[in-house]
């Protein structure tokens, strides 16, 4: 009795230290601060103080009535209701928290006990693969509903499932990811009719499912179209990120490399339990396709890293459980115990951020960003209309809500040639940016240090060289020019800084 009240006290810690670990991992400092969350913040006080949701460029005044599909609108609502109660280091918490529910969910999906050791090691895997995505960003929604899709599928339990149009309609106002929910849906009900053979009850009850959630997938404030965006997003899309890049070509080139290791071997470990399950490829339909899909997103795009880090956890669980070997040996439970202890003070003491993720660090710390440059600018009253290159535009959007700007992280609102030819070309080409600086009156521009292309870094030799613009201001963030006109004058004469 004391044996067995001993192994179920070791499953329970092995447990909550998977989940405390995804947590831990994803309660780090605040990266990106300087790009997308002022954006989602202030769109989400739009949504919230003024009860409408923003479809055009509204905070440029370079395109200002470029349609843009919000498909985000929700997520964003939801940022600035918790950064309104407990700040950005609650927001912080927040994002960890919805992150261990996500993964919690597909860790539960196919939980048995038999397993736990083996499925314990997948699971360390998947967290290491799921903590690249672990900045505040609206995928975290995503990433909820997936699990909850999850969760739902593989238990194939009828009642839960009448509650996926419901999640679909929060998914498809939340992230672009929505589409995932139809995906997974699809694979499931080719995989119930190749094993049932006939139309049954419960299989006409599971078209009806289907049905009404692709009817939930209109239900967004641009219909149509917006629940067909995905498949059109990167038609408009002329700015080079680096998450839309394959993790095999970054892998190469020295990025997230302890992720893709991760990613890699999370692929092997599953194509190798698919093979030792080959006699049971029938009850496994809905398992191999979600496997195929996942991982095939995830080779192409680092952003979909995350996807497959959770849909991997159930299918090795099946897997594993289909092998009918009984994993529950103390002696292993206390080993994965200890390591996991060890595992979880690591992420606490710093040691593991500072071994793989060096830009990170434990806690809920929120660096300030360019924020002294915008003091700058609030202080001396200085005006646009302003450049500003791509990174730091939605932390302007946010502390400038006075100001438009000339462009921000949302490539997918401007349009291509507008990126193309203006945006990047008046960075390549000087002469394109003596035209276009002149067509657009620009009296300012707010540049930050952390655009690595080779066209920003000329683009800054050269406009630091131009008589007609001063720099006024410098920190580790940010720059600011001003042009040198009557109106400039005094600012200029008083905090110029010589770099010639």
């Amino acid at each position: 009795m004391l044996s067995k009240l001993r192994q179920n006290l070791l499953v329970i810690f092995i447990v909550s230290a998977l989940l405390l670990l995804v947590f831990l991992l994803s309660l780090h400092n605040f990266i990106g601060i300087g790009q997308d969350i002022g954006l989602h913040l202030s769109l989400g006080k739009i949504a919230w103080q003024e009860h409408r949701i923003v479809t055009t460029n509204f905070f440029s005044f370079t395109t200002p009535d470029f349609i843009w599909l919000n498909n985000t609108w929700l997520s964003k609502a939801v940022f600035y209701l918790v950064w309104a109660w407990v700040g950005m280091e609650g927001l912080i918490v927040f994002n960890a928290l919805m992150l261990t529910v996500a993964l919690s969910l597909a860790f539960f999906a196919f939980y048995k006990k038999e397993t736990l050791l083996p499925v314990s090691i997948v699971t360390v895997l998947s967290i290491f693969i799921f903590v690249e995505r672990s900045a505040v960003r609206p995928e975290i929604f995503s990433y909820l509903f997936l699990g909850w899709y999850l969760f739902v599928l593989f238990k194939e339990d009828e009642r839960l499932i009448w509650s996926l149009p419901l999640i679909q309609i929060l998914w498809v106002n939340s992230h672009i990811y929505f589409i995932l929910g139809p995906l997974l849906y699809g694979l499931f009900l080719v995989h119930y009719f190749i094993r049932q053979k006939s139309m049954d009850k419960r299989g006409r009850r599971f078209l009806l499912v289907g049905l009404l959630m692709c009817v939930a997938n209109l239900i967004n404030p641009l219909g149509l179209k917006e629940a067909l965006y995905p498949f059109f997003v990167f038609k408009n899309y002329a700015v080079p990120v680096l998450e839309n890049q394959s993790p095999v070509k970054l892998f190469m080139l020295g990025y997230s490399r302890f992720s893709s290791s991760a990613l890699f071997a999370g692929i092997v470990l599953t194509l190798i339990g698919f093979f030792a399950n080959y006699k049971k490829l029938r009850d496994n339909i809905f398992s191999l396709g979600l496997f195929i899909a996942t991982s095939a997103l995830s080779l192409i795009m680092l952003r979909n890293v995350a996807v497959f880090a959770l849909a991997m956890i159930p299918i090795n669980a099946k897997n594993l459980h289909g092998l009918g070997i009984n994993f529950r040996r103390r002696n292993l439970l206390v080993t994965m115990a200890v390591l996991l202890l060890l595992l979880l003070i690591s992420v606490v003491d710093n040691e593991f951020n500072q071994a793989f993720y060096p830009d990170r660090k434990f806690g809920t710390y929120v660096p300030e960003g360019p924020q002294r440059a915008v003091d700058f600018i609030k202080d001396h009253r200085l005006r646009g209309p302003m450049f500003n290159n791509y990174n730091i535009g939605g932390f302007l959007i946010w502390q400038l809500p006075g100001e438009k700007v000339f462009i921000d992280s949302r490539p997918e609102a401007y349009p291509a040639d507008f990126i193309r030819d203006v945006y990047i070309g008046m960075q390549k080409d000087y002469r394109t940016w003596k035209i276009y600086s002149e067509q657009y009156h620009i009296n300012m521009a707010v540049l930050d240090y952390f655009d690595s292309n080779d066209y920003f870094i000329n683009f800054l030799q050269n406009i630091s060289e131009d008589d007609d613009w001063a720099l006024v201001y410098k920190d580790g963030w940010a720059v600011i020019f001003l042009k040198r006109t009557a109106d400039n004058a005094d600012i200029i004469k008083q905090y110029e800084i010589g770099i010639k």
